[in-house]
């Protein structure tokens, strides 16, 4: 068992813990948080001001995806001069067709693709599995629809489950490994930048552990108080 299994084994052990005390809590997302640079390197200090959320929620047998770009509230340039290219993110499960993608509302998607090149991932990485790419709107292509940092955009893939995207990951040499996703920022004057979510570390996981059992605890003294 690879360490992305085992530590996500061990978090739905925990979280089952949890949702047996609280029922509306597994309705919960996950939330992948794009904070490093695609470049970064030893060098470079951490953290970095998010670019980018992307949650993932279970809805039936469908994931709903809510992507909400923030670099505005971050600083690291403008809305008025950049805008979300694409999002390019890990998949394993089954095949994908045009059928199982949706747009819900939001900043409007070009295109959605089912990747199962493991080599091109955006900014070089290499995936264990498959991936799903998410294209919107480039510069001019589109009448002037750009994705900017004053929209969010959602859209859902049916048949599928949390655990498709959560426990596989992809690598790429000395860049930041391992990650779930990368974001593409396309500049209106051109050039793009990546940033990437990295997968928690082993102890973030533990933190998560320690906190659903103390949420758990406090409920179960609730409920027998």
């Amino acid at each position: 068992m690879n360490k992305i299994s085992q530590l996500t084994s061990m978090l739905f052990v925990a979280s089952g813990l949890f949702f047996g005390l609280n029922p509306s809590a597994m309705a919960a997302p996950v939330v992948w948080t794009f904070n490093l640079p695609s470049t970064a390197v030893a060098s470079q200090s951490p953290p970095y001001a998010s670019v980018a959320t992307l949650s993932l929620t279970q809805i039936g047998s469908d994931v709903q995806f809510f992507l909400d770009p923030n670099e505005l509230n971050a600083g690291a340039s403008p809305a008025t001069s950049t805008f979300v290219h694409s999002i390019d993110f890990v998949y394993s499960g089954a095949v994908l067709t045009a059928a199982n993608f949706a747009y819900n509302a939001g900043a409007s998607v070009d295109t959605f693709s089912y990747e199962v090149n493991q080599n091109n991932l955006d900014a070089g990485y290499t995936t264990q599995d498959q991936h799903v790419k998410v294209d919107f709107f480039s510069k001019n292509s589109d009448g002037g629809v750009r994705f900017d940092f004053t929209e969010t955009s959602t859209w859902t893939i049916k048949d599928v489950s949390l655990t498709n995207f959560t426990t596989t990951y992809a690598t790429s040499g000395p860049k930041p490994s391992p990650i779930y996703g990368v974001i593409s920022l396309g500049g209106f004057s051109g050039g793009t930048s990546n940033w990437v979510a990295a997968v928690p570390e082993p102890e973030t996981y533990g933190m998560m552990l320690v906190g659903l059992a103390l949420v758990g605890f406090a409920a179960r003294r609730r409920k027998n108080g």
